[in-house]
């Protein structure tokens, strides 16, 4: 984008030069579509003014926004006003409807493209830009990840509609209200979470959000566009009216007396105006939501008693002492504050309020009488600080509250009151940023911990500054220290000694670092340990007991759990159940306490948490204490009682909710694993291994089942835990065959054939069948794939209970991959078709929604084109239900195998690109073959043969190192197909005999439905070549590797502008390898500007980026072309030959 000036006009103007070149094909499409967009006349749409062409570059001449954009305006972490959200909508909106009534989709709207004129009009910027590269409806890959967070489902999948605009304008008020967006992540995050994931209630962030509002936004967020509202301006319109029921009423409008007060006199003949508040020395950070919360809630005339609780160093005291100051004019006799840290006994409490306020001389008898006397016709705040020690003292509030009228009383306290009245307010720790996504250093301190930790570092350190190189250890320490505003400003004391990471680096004993308070702070925030042991001491021995205990359990636990620790150690270490009360009893306490917190997870118990900080301390308690072992052999034995209860449940009607349940408690389980393994409980190990190998399968956590389950089975006895060893056997078999480890799948899944045929096991038997009969498959073992098949059916037939469907659904599912296989389409669609309504019948949803893709390619291979989209969509329907979390990368990969034949070539790559990285995540090896010969497919579409041999060798050398002579095959044909159809008929030919030869070896013919599309393929080659020629070349590649007939590429090599091949001298063999994963074209502009010495900062003013994206830029350079430093991605770049000559001369 350019700023320019009109000089007859003598008005500025911006520029906008498109990042295309235009052809003689796409010259007319652009011209057309420019004059429309130029005719789009609205007050709220940027005007386009003129359009044309620069060496074959379209550019664009717009109306010039002196305001800015309101991505400027409101950058990325910063909530926005309801009203001023409503405001941007009123002008949005209208703007959108006019284009959608006449046909126009955005397509691309975001808050960099809503820009600001004057008056601070919203405009709408770049409308239709995306109908202006030359691949109308394709994606623009290098802009596609800036885009993806506002992307709705269907556009994604390459069906942008009207609706799609009304989803991403929804992201965008999701993220002024919450201040991020709805789903975050990497580009195949996003991709996944737009397509599958539901977003995060807004009011579960922040309750102060109305939830009609909610309600509207998320309507708009509907993974259906049939779901969402009828239009643009019905969505806006239902958001005004939305807001306006919350504050039609005005309730927070405070009452103020008839009359005006007098002054009057206390005992001392003094006027009666109260504001004893200390003056605060240091600002209040990172608090400003909470502060206006709490306003609203105590100028609401129903609210006459409000207790901010939370846990010791949370920053109740700072917090509720602004709140009062902010407040003060509001309370015509003022604000008055008690401090009641120093008490202990609860009838002290009446007294010192008495005395603050400046009462004397009163009888001790009538002191209470007196207090009420004088209160009870001021308009007076009182500020109770520090009550959690004088519960029993809060009765007297109530009757000080009925008698006195006018008053208000604002309390802070670890502990709810529990009285009529009472309206709580629980004070959450400081912001924290999300430690899988963090921002750009500069984007650090909007979160309230990080802004807090620097501003008291630099209190003791001038210097100290948040840089780039510090930023992600100070994040880190931020939020080991759970973002307590205490444990910070300790932290924070201690960089005048010690750097960020040197810091970050003790933080593992979280106490005995954080011991340096202020000399005129209170004895009990001296140190952290002191401030928790403060609220320890005021348990009594039960609770004591029970917070403990609490601390073995890692990342929370849910009440069930905790009861069941919580008595299993009274019964240990008292002798007997029979406690006081009850472990739900103790468990409330710590939680009115704020030892506890607790989340909300809807249709579930809410799950018990403990700060870190405070665990710390507890697990220092409980190894005092001598409870230790038998505490953490109880928390074994509850996850192990657990894990058997929940795996059987995975394969049925419960699966959702037990996945969910064993996500939940993760940490605990690994925490129960290390216990059984320390403490030599082997049998224990391996049924616990084995009970959690499904689960930790269906997670695709392949790595940390292989560790724990190959551990169990290395240390237990073959004939101990039978039923665990078969379960734990199976689970190894089922993931060696996907990281391609073929030795270890055959030992252990013939190893667990054996034991479930002796112990009549047909579930075990059928599961570690279907991974050796996937593998002899992959092999070209026909004959072999095809007795286990048979087998494992006639066993299931024989041994498994008449009920058990799921068990023969498995088999008629491996039964069905060999039929398949064989090209016998027909049995193997009716074979799925049964399995799916067994499944069904079973419960499972996560198969059910597999072999709906099985099936889907069945109809696809068979042409039936809606029957596959209709199973596709079915599938992905309750894949969005069920997550299956590796099956993501397949469902993704489909999408980009469908835009290759459509030929969106741009599409595609992305969405295969995308698919690639999650089967990398996994380790899924016969995933990365497949998707890396498609990406030679689409390389080739382009004629970019350097980069199709590349990537199609990628895909064969990992096919052969997992022995997958069904991948390799079709790596060759269907790449044949491609480079058939852009006229390279000999290469074709080679590449399909190279095929043929496999296929023999396989003993797997070509089935019959796939022989007439080849059949076209390959007249039209022999029309070309002829047919003599065509012949040989056929019979060259028989006689060929599949590497050699991939090598035998066109000689002339046509290469994309992305990846220009190596410039070398006659007889000079080029020792640089080329790139497997090629730059993108704004990559390369980055990296030409590296070139010239441009730093950051210049970069983004040059392409007009934010530097944190310029940052991802550069990372992505450095990792593609395998450097470590800038300097060597420069050498490596000339080596390649990806700069211009002016570049490579220099």
């Amino acid at each position: 984008m350019y700023l320019a000036e009109q000089i007859y006009l003598n008005t500025l103007v911006a520029i906008k030069v498109l990042n295309t070149h235009l052809t003689s094909n796409t010259m007319g499409n652009f011209l057309i579509e420019a004059r429309q967009l130029s005719h789009l006349d609205h007050p709220h749409i940027i005007r386009v003014l003129d359009f044309g062409l620069a060496q074959e570059m379209p550019y664009l001449v717009m109306e010039y926004a002196p305001g800015g954009t309101l991505r400027e305006r409101h950058p990325r972490g910063s909530r926005v006003p309801l009203q001023a959200i409503i405001s941007y909508v009123t002008d949005v909106a209208p703007a959108l409807q006019y284009a959608h009534d006449q046909g126009l989709v955005h397509g691309d709207l975001k808050p960099e493209n809503l820009l600001l004129g004057k008056n601070e009009r919203v405009l709408l910027s770049d409308f239709g830009i995306a109908l202006l590269v030359p691949a109308t409806n394709s994606l623009h890959v290098p802009e596609m990840y800036g885009t993806l967070i506002y992307m709705a489902p269907e556009q994604i999948r390459g069906v942008p509609g009207l609706q799609s605009d009304q989803y991403a304008l929804a992201v965008m008020i999701y993220e002024w209200l919450s201040g991020q967006p709805p789903f975050q992540g990497s580009a195949t995050e996003l991709l996944s979470q737009h397509l599958f994931a539901t977003p995060t209630l807004l009011r579960e962030q922040y309750p102060e959000i109305p939830l009609a509002v909610e309600r509207v936004v998320l309507k708009a967020l509907s993974k259906d566009p049939m779901l969402r509202f009828v239009d643009v301006q019905s969505f806006a319109t239902a958001l005004r009216e939305a807001s306006q029921v919350e504050t039609s009423a005005n309730p927070f409008q405070v009452q103020h007396p008839p009359t005006p007060v007098k002054g009057e006199l206390a005992g001392t003949g003094s006027p009666v105006l109260f504001q004893n508040l200390p003056f605060l020395l240091t600002p209040l950070i990172g608090r400003e939501q909470q502060e206006q919360a709490i306003s609203s809630l105590l100028l609401r005339p129903e609210v006459r008693l409000l207790t901010l609780t939370g846990t010791g160093g949370i920053g109740k005291t700072r917090l509720a002492q602004k709140v009062a100051k902010d407040l003060i004019k509001e309370f015509p006799h003022g604000v008055c504050l008690v401090q009641l840290a120093p008490l202990s006994d609860p009838d002290l409490v009446v007294p010192t309020i008495a005395q603050t306020l400046g009462l004397r001389d009163v009888e001790e008898h009538s002191l209470f009488e007196s207090l009420k006397a004088f209160l009870r016709d001021k308009h007076l705040l009182l500020l109770l600080d520090n009550f959690e020690q004088v519960l029993e003292a809060s009765p007297a509030l109530v009757k000080l509250l009925l008698a006195c009228p006018s008053i208000k009383i604002l309390v802070t306290s670890q502990a709810v009151l529990h009285v009529e009245g009472e309206y709580e307010f629980s004070v959450p720790p400081l912001s924290l940023p999300d430690p899988l996504h963090l921002p750009a250093h500069e984007e650090l301190l909007r979160y309230g911990a990080v802004a807090l930790f620097v501003q008291r570092a630099q209190a003791v350190k001038p210097n100290f500054v948040l840089s780039e190189d510090n930023a992600a250890a100070i994040a880190q320490i931020c939020i080991r220290l759970d973002g307590l505003p205490l444990a910070l400003e300790l932290a924070a004391a201690r960089s005048k000694l010690l750097p960020p990471q040197a810091l970050l680096g003790r933080l593992t004993h979280r106490l005995a670092v954080l011991t340096s308070g202020r000399q005129d702070a209170p004895n009990r925030q001296q140190t952290l340990r002191n401030t928790i042991s403060w609220s320890y001491d005021l348990l009594n021995a039960e609770e004591q007991g029970c917070f403990r205990r609490l601390a073995i359990f890692v990342g929370g636990c849910s009440l069930e759990a905790a009861e069941a620790v919580v008595e299993c150690g009274f019964i240990q270490h008292v002798g007997t159940a029979d406690i006081s009360l009850p472990a739900m009893d103790l468990v409330a306490s710590l939680l009115d306490k704020s030892l506890l917190q607790q989340s909300d997870r809807s249709g579930d118990e809410p799950r018990l948490l403990m700060l870190e900080t405070i665990r710390e301390y507890a697990l220092e308690r409980l190894a005092d204490s001598g409870e230790l072992e038998a505490t953490g052999e109880s928390h074994a034995l509850y996850y192990l009682a657990l894990a058997e209860q929940g795996e059987p449940e995975l394969f049925g009607h419960q699966q959702r909710l037990w996945m969910g349940r064993l996500m939940w408690d993760a940490e605990n389980f690994r925490t129960a694993l290390q216990w059984s393994q320390t403490h030599q409980r082997k049998e224990q190990l391996l049924r616990l291994a084995g009970n959690l190998g499904h689960f930790w399968y269906m997670c695709g956590r392949f790595s940390e089942a292989m560790l724990w389950i190959e551990t169990a089975l290395r240390e237990v006895a073959p004939d101990v835990a039978v039923s665990a060893r078969i379960k734990a056997l199976y689970i190894v078999a089922l993931i060696a065959s996907h990281l391609g480890q073929s030795d270890l799948l055959f030992v252990r899944a013939r190893e667990c054939l054996a034991l479930a045929r002796q112990n009549e096991d047909s579930r075990g038997f059928v599961i570690a069948s279907w991974p050796l009969v996937h593998h002899l498959l992959a092999d070209g073992d026909m004959f072999e794939a095809h007795a286990q098949a048979e087998e494992t059916l006639t066993f299931v037939r024989a041994h498994a209970p008449a009920e058990d469907s799921w068990t023969l659904a498995c088999a008629l599912n491996a039964f069905g991959s060999v039929v398949l296989s064989q090209g016998d389409y027909t049995q193997a669609q009716h074979l799925y078709e049964r399995a799916i309504a067994l499944f069904k019948e079973a419960g499972d949803l996560w198969l059910y929604g597999e072999l709906h893709l099985f099936l889907a390619n069945v109809y696809w291979a068979q042409g039936d084109e809606a029957k596959a989209q209709s199973f596709f969509q079915e599938g992905l329907a309750v894949h969005d239900q069920v997550g299956n979390a590796w099956v993501t990368g397949w469902f993704v990969s489909l999408f980009g195998k469908i835009a290759l034949r459509q030929g969106d070539i741009p599409r595609a790559r992305f969405l295969l690109e995308a698919g690639l990285k999650r089967h990398q995540q996994l380790g899924d090896q016969q995933g990365q073959a497949l998707i890396y010969a498609l990406l030679a497919q689409a390389a080739a579409s382009e004629h970019d043969y350097m980069t199709t041999r590349n990537l199609a060798v990628q895909s064969l050398e990992i096919a052969r190192s997992v022995h997958d002579s069904r991948s390799r095959i079709l790596c060759l044909e269907e790449l044949a197909d491609v480079v058939a159809d852009q006229g390279e008929s000999g290469w074709a030919a080679r590449l399909w005999g190279a095929a043929e030869r496999y296929r023999e070896a396989s003993n797997a013919p070509l089935p019959q439905v796939e022989r007439l599309g080849r059949a076209r393929h390959i007249k039209q080659a022999q029309r070309l070549l002829g047919e003599q020629i065509f012949a040989e070349r056929w019979a060259e590649g028989k006689n060929m590797t599949a590497e050699q007939a991939i090598a035998a590429s066109p000689i002339h090599v046509r290469t994309s502008k992305a990846q220009r091949p190596v410039q070398e001298s006659p007889g000079q063999t080029s020792v640089v390898q080329p790139l497997l994963d090629p730059l993108s074209q704004r990559e390369l502009e980055v990296l030409q500007l590296l070139a010239g010495g441009a730093s950051n900062q210049e970069i983004a003013v040059a392409l007009v980026l934010v530097p944190g994206t310029v940052k991802l830029h550069v990372s992505h350079i450095l990792s593609k072309l395998g450097v470590k430093s800038r300097t060597q991605a420069i050498l490596r770049a000339r080596d390649l030959g990806l700069f211009p000559d002016a570049y490579t001369a220099s």
